[in-house]
């Protein structure tokens, strides 16, 4: 007569069977996660590039131009402003730059900032980060925009 498995041992077996929810993310769903969509707010680091959802629009961070937003724990005569540089790229191989920009001592995200016209499509950026703090230096690595792109 063959024994039978231990009633706890089949517990546990069933509880660590149950708790495995999906753990990991399967190739298809990687694209969903690496699409800018539409008309969202979408975050890039320096370097990062990212296709734009049901486009050949490609767009990629390259460059903050410069950061003179003032930063907290200081008074400052002027807000300063950050401006950042992005590569847009399409399915024919046309590459571009656009510079957007946003000002210093503004609440994030920045939604009131304009909108700019580019390639026939309209980018906004809404927030970089990190804001710079008195007394502390910004690694460049360190640097991520959050934008808005529409039709």
């Amino acid at each position: 007569m063959r024994p039978s498995a231990s009633p706890i041992i089949l517990f546990v077996l069933f509880l660590s069977l149950a708790g495995c929810g999906r753990q990991f993310v399967e190739p298809g769903d990687m694209a969903e996660l690496n699409v800018a969509r539409s008309g969202e707010a979408f975050s890039l680091a320096l370097g990062d590039e990212i296709p734009l959802e049901g486009s050949d629009l490609r767009i990629r961070f390259v460059l903050v131009l410069e950061d003179s937003r003032c930063p907290t724990g200081v008074e400052c005569v002027t807000p300063g402003e950050a401006s950042v540089v992005l590569r847009i790229s399409d399915g024919q191989g046309q590459l571009s730059q656009l510079a957007l920009s946003i000002p210093g001592l503004v609440p994030t995200p920045f939604d009131d900032n304009a909108f700019i016209f580019h390639r026939g499509y309209r980018f906004k950026l809404i927030q970089l980060d990190p804001y710079p703090t008195f007394g502390a230096s910004i690694d460049t690595n360190d640097y991520r925009v959050r934008l808005i792109v529409t039709p």
